[in-house]
């Protein structure tokens, strides 16, 4: 497989999901309701979308909205530490990252569906309003504790961690195409990212 297909497959992959996280997680404020689907366009991502879309790899790791850099809180070999599989470095994704929220993903480096994902957006306050989001779109959360951070919980088999660090809502999310749960694995990068958040 070419490397330019495997980034295009690689890419629309995180767009998928991280469209439906964002979406569903990161997407209201305190007092913000998460528009209906006749509401906003359509992000349904096509083949020429993420063909000209540039992928995460290529996207400068700063954050230009004020919010922290969710890249400098992982590091591949934190990850690969965890999980066990070498990961290529952080890089921000510019598609998903808007002025309300910045999103960092590591990519597992043979090229498998194994990527982690860590997203922040201002307002810990919101964590109650993403909590019940993730519970309507995703089933039942489950409380974890994680070292560094307050209200802590998992779904969808542990493998989107939400927390409130400091001021800010943060999601961690470890997605693989295995069904196996995962909170163990997720809580530990969770608690990597809280420690240098």
């Amino acid at each position: 497989m070419s490397m330019t297909i495997r980034r295009v497959g690689r890419h629309a992959i995180a767009l998928s999901v991280g469209v439906t996280m964002a979406l569903t997680l990161g997407g209201c404020g305190a007092d913000e309701s998460p528009e209906s689907p006749t509401q906003g366009g359509d992000t349904t991502a096509t083949p020429l979308d993420t063909a000209t879309s540039p992928s995460p790899e290529s996207g400068a790791d700063d954050a230009s909205n004020g919010l922290p850099d969710s890249c400098s809180w992982l590091t591949a070999s934190d990850i690969e530490s965890v999980v066990g599989t070498a990961f290529d470095e952080g890089a921000t994704n510019l598609d998903l990252s808007t002025d309300f929220q910045n999103i960092c993903e590591w990519w597992a480096a043979d090229g498998s569906v194994l990527f982690v994902q860590v997203l922040v957006t201002e307002g810990a306050a919101s964590l109650s309003t993403q909590r019940q989001s993730a519970e309507d779109a995703l089933g039942a959360t489950s409380d974890v504790s994680v070292v560094g951070a307050t209200d802590a919980y998992t779904v969808a088999g542990g493998s989107i961690l939400g927390m409130a660090v400091g001021d800010n809502f943060v999601q961690v999310s470890l997605v693989s195409s295995s069904p196996d749960d995962v909170t163990s694995d997720t809580v530990a990068l969770a608690e990597i990212v809280a420690s240098n958040a």
